[in-house]
């Protein structure tokens, strides 16, 4: 079923919020027994304004429950207008008791219920404590002393984000997703990155066309980076290929597009299929082109040269030959002639 993708939403509407202490050092965690008032304007900003940036982040994924996981009935719970704050004790409990026994620095953990548009939603925010700073005033004999005094559990300012966090929707079989998931923990050890959706939401990523637009396109210029260095114009064609599908077609396939750009090198379009099908893209796939990507991320282009230059500018201004031209010199170099410039402005 087509159910509205979370990550596109433009406002959420609170009904519910309750925040809980996850602190390590505790033998439990501290679960508040009263909602938060959202009738409080800085409360309700801190909360959407968080929300709605975790939720359109470049990094959201869907996800789906595992089959027969206690989390589905616990999550389902949230939606419930009489056991929202029972079914959030139970959520901070599990939390709590992976970070500690993980020895996950201490957090909170801000449990939401929100609609937009006909859609009934919760969110699940882990809030890491930041480090930030106040001043302190003291009085002494006939002066004032003022030091700067940490503090240690500063929650995410509105201008931080949040690195990891779920928002869920109504379980359903015919539901593309139950989940959407951000999960940006930092960390050198594959396990810990991904315990927070494997272990305390139980779920796993779903890869869909989002993830297929991005991932197709950084693979092709990692893999144009690695192999064709020594060949200028095949690299040109094969990132012209990959702009123009993405521009200008609705469908794209890796198979498709490798025979097309790299139509006179078997070997190199075997091993480009054979890169993006390690990337969990299958080679004869025609999928969706995620429009909101190439809109957002392709307005202006950039060009690093070996020689440390820069060249950026809008998308259109490179595909214009009254404005840039790629010249060859013969021997496997190439000079960029900039043209028409009146002014320039140096930074």
């Amino acid at each position: 079923m087509n159910m509205m993708d979370l990550r596109h939403i433009e406002n959420v509407v609170l009904d519910k919020a309750v925040l809980h202490v996850l602190d390590t050092q505790m033998d439990e965690p501290i679960l508040a027994q009263q909602l938060l008032d959202l009738d409080r304007e800085d409360v309700h900003e801190f909360i959407t304004k968080h929300a709605l940036k975790a939720l359109t982040d470049e990094g959201a994924f869907k996800a789906k429950f595992m089959p027969g996981t206690a989390m589905i009935e616990r999550s389902m719970r949230l939606l419930d207008e009489d056991d929202f704050l029972e079914a959030s004790y139970e959520l901070a409990l599990r939390l709590f008791n992976m970070i500690k026994e993980t020895k996950e620095p201490s957090c909170d953990l801000l449990v939401i219920k929100f609609h937009t548009g006909n859609i009934s939603a919760y969110g699940l925010m882990k809030l890491d404590f930041q480090k930030s700073y106040i001043h302190e005033i003291e009085f002494n004999e006939s002066s004032f002393n003022v030091n700067i005094v940490a503090q240690e559990i500063a929650l995410p300012s509105q201008q931080q984000k949040v690195m990891q966090c779920a928002f869920g929707v109504p379980v359903s079989d015919d539901n593309e997703y139950d989940l959407i998931v951000l999960n940006k923990k930092r960390s050198s050890d594959e396990e810990e990155k991904i315990r927070f959706v494997k272990i305390f939401l139980n779920a796993t990523r779903e890869f869909d066309y989002k993830d297929k637009t991005k991932t197709l396109k950084k693979t092709i210029e990692d893999w144009a980076q690695k192999n064709l260095k020594e060949d200028f114009d095949t690299a040109s064609e094969l990132r012209k290929s990959v702009d123009d599908k993405l521009r200008y077609h609705a469908l794209v396939s890796a198979e498709d597009l490798a025979k097309e750009a790299l139509a006179h090198d078997t070997n190199a379009r075997h091993s480009l299929i054979t890169k993006l099908e390690q990337q969990g893209i299958a080679s004869d796939e025609k999928f969706e082109i995620d429009k909101r990507f190439v809109d957002k991320k392709m307005k202006s282009k950039t060009i690093r040269t070996d020689t440390g230059f820069v060249i950026r500018g809008d998308f259109e201004l490179f595909e214009d030959d009254g404005f840039i031209e790629v010249q060859r010199n013969g021997d496997g170099t190439v000079n960029y002639i900039i043209k028409g410039v009146r002014h320039t402005k140096e930074k």
